[in-house]
């Protein structure tokens, strides 16, 4: 079990701040990286070896030299990490980027998200879909539209195969404007059922319930959900987002808010909860910030009565972020002012477990009376199993940034992936498992079906055997069913899932009845398969024999339809079709033109009725045209504005 006490990140005192945003994530192959800031430059630095030695990664400087770093938040998707990153100049240049950061490939990249410059430049939150597929980003900032206050913005990026990010537009999420100092500021971001919702801190303003006012010099959180579930007030917010407010209607300041989606799979709950710490005063403590909590369980229509979590004028407790494991326990880390010394500052946590919250912890146990450890940032990862929460956080007594953390490790020898061709289900697979708190029961299951259990002790070899009628059960080849599902192989323990793939086949000495099986598995599963991958290509009806779909003609035509209007040299160009277009027939009936373009006579050819003395004559017509890939360019007579009607065949 890793059990890190006060590992030194860097040995240099930088900026951990922004606990909407993470600064701290767990890659795929188990690193772990982290990301501070140092006046105009982030840092990022990676620990292979659990937290206890790290090492610089990279560092993003600005390009000019008055260049300023605001924030960085991270997320990550397999071995790549996301930073959002926002940056300004003292005179231009202010905006927000994203640094796309491959360990696997060692190359990094970055894009601007906002391209005209910005007033003003606040903090961002960054989070990664379940599925790793999309990111999204939201931030504060001011611009020219809304110059006078703070407001939210957000986007939404699709994660490609290759770790690279098509970013979507730029949304106005609110749009305050007062002169008073207003502002919308401080997100962080969570997804329920991949739709963003965002926790903010409004400054001198609060909006009342029904969308219908607001209220000057109040202090208070919000949740902003891109749907129409919460409270509609298109005066200040994006019509297609509305908001929920989650503390008491108060002149008290509520700030920093760190929020938590943890699903069912987790905490057991049909829908998931929604989790959100913060800190803020009130008419008790009203010189010393203290922790505050709350949750819903419906997507953010419905909130939990707040809770105060610590208490006290004495000493205070802020900057709160909020964590959880694999286990459903809720972490939130701090910066707390102890009693015994109201200058020292700690980093502690409180936990919460069966819905119950713990007394405090103290990590750091500085006493001095310049002694200061703040600014504590955890990592947000379900697939951890951790009893201290991995935390960064700046350690201005010892000048260095420092790691906590303590966590269970569970491993199997081993990696998933295919096993290749399996010719017997004796000894499909030899693996131990190796966990500090011991193994529990271990289910071992082919394409869904128990094949035995068993219970071993950690780091003892063990092997998958399947008896002959298990094995016989087995489909020959790659494939399971015509969907396409492979034979797989799963090892099951609690919450650990291993997955394995592999392809049955036939022995050298296989006897006639496996023969005959494997032939119909190959007509039952292969077949189907190869059938369906036909029509996906050239079209027609899956149930037809073989044969008609190879000679079933148009089956293996594609063909389109649509309008242009031709430009100033009477042309028109279609582009971005599925095939290449082998024939085109196109009309213009306002202006008596029809005709048909083919790739063996290269030329648009036409026919136009012309009227004279009474009588039809006929003219033809050939134009000059194109056959391109994906599409097509012809020439009409008809002069340009003109409204052409074409199909395209293959």
């Amino acid at each position: 079990m890793p059990n890190i006490v006060d590992a030194t990140v860097t040995p240099n005192a930088y900026d951990t701040s922004g606990n909407g945003g993470r600064k701290l994530v767990m890659l795929e192959n188990g690193w772990l990286v982290s990301a501070v800031k140092s006046g105009e430059t982030i840092y990022f630095y990676k620990s292979i070896d659990n937290g206890n030695t790290w090492t610089q990664y990279h560092s993003v400087v600005g390009t000019v030299a008055t260049n300023v770093t605001t924030n960085v938040s991270i997320s990550h998707s397999g071995n790549v990490v996301y930073a959002l990153i926002g940056a300004y100049t003292s005179t231009h240049n202010r905006h927000f980027e994203v640094w796309t950061l491959n360990l696997e490939t060692n190359t990094n990249s970055f894009v601007n998200l906002e391209p005209i410059a910005l007033s003003g430049v606040g903090s961002g939150s960054i989070i990664v879909n379940n599925e790793g597929t999309e990111l999204h980003a939201t931030w504060s900032s001011k611009g020219s539209t809304y110059p006078n206050s703070f407001n939210i913005r957000y986007t939404k990026g699709t994660i490609n195969a290759d770790g690279s990010v098509t970013w979507g537009s730029v949304e106005q999420v609110t749009k305050n404007n007062n002169l008073n100092g207003q502002g919308i500021q401080n997100p962080s971001i969570v997804l329920y059922n991949d739709v963003p919702i965002i926790f903010a801190e409004t400054y001198s303003i609060r909006f009342n319930d029904t969308g219908t006012g607001v209220t000057n010099g109040y202090h208070g959180l919000i949740a902003i959900k891109n749907s129409t579930e919460l409270i509609s007030y298109p005066t200040y917010f994006n019509s297609n987002w509305t908001y929920k407010n989650l503390s008491p209607d108060s002149t008290y300041t509520q700030s920093s808010p760190s929020a938590i989606f943890v699903p069912q799979s987790v905490n057991g709950l049909s829908n998931g909860r929604i989790e959100v710490a913060w800190h803020g005063l009130d008419s008790i403590d009203n010189s010393r910030g203290n922790i505050r909590y709350s949750y819903s369980d419906d997507g953010g229509v419905t909130w939990s009565a707040m809770q105060k979590l610590t208490s006290g004028n004495a000493v205070y407790s802020e900057k709160a972020s909020l964590s959880a494991n694999k286990n459903g326990d809720i972490f939130v880390t701090f910066t707390k002012g102890f009693a015994s010394n109201t200058d020292s500052l700690n980093v502690a946590y409180m936990k919460k477990t069966s819905g119950s919250w713990g007394s405090v912890v103290q990590v750091t146990n500085y006493t001095s009376t310049q002694s200061d450890a703040w600014n504590a940032s955890s990592i947000y990862d379900l697939e951890l199993n951790h009893a201290v929460p991995l935390t960064i956080y700046e350690d201005k007594e010892n000048g260095k940034v420092g790691f906590y953390g303590s966590w269970i490790i569970t491993e199997i020898s081993t990696p998933e992936g295919d096993l290749g061709q399996k010719t017997s289900g004796n000894n499909l697979l030899t693996y131990n498992i190796t966990s500090e708190e011991g193994l529990t029961t271990i289910t071992e299951k082919v394409n869904g079906a128990v094949i035995g259990t068993k219970n071993i002790a950690s780091g003892v070899n063990t092997t998958v055997d399947m008896t002959q009628g298990q094995w016989d059960e087995v489909k020959f080849g790659k494939c399971q069913d015509t969907l396409g599902n492979e034979n797989t192989l799963t090892i099951e323990m609690g919450d650990n899932v291993w997955r394995y793939t592999f392809e049955k086949t036939l022995p050298v000495d296989a006897d006639i009845l496996s023969i005959v099986k494997a032939v119909q598995d190959v007509e039952q599963i292969k077949m189907p398969m190869l059938k369906q991958i036909l029509v996906d290509k050239i079209g027609g009806d899956v149930t037809s024999p073989f044969d008609n779909l190879i000679e079933g003609g148009l089956y293996g035509k594609k063909w389109a339809s649509g309008t242009a209007v031709t430009d100033t040299s009477r042309k028109i160009t279609i582009t971005g079709l599925e095939f290449n277009p082998a024939f085109i027939i196109w009309d213009s009936p306002t202006y008596n033109r029809f005709g048909f373009f083919n790739k063996e006579s290269n030329q648009a050819n036409y026919l136009g009725w012309a009227i004279s003395d009474g009588d039809n004559a006929s003219r033809v017509y050939s134009k000059t045209g194109v056959l391109s890939v994906g599409g097509f360019s012809l020439v009409s007579d008809s002069g340009s504005n003109r409204t052409i009607y074409w199909w395209a065949f293959e």
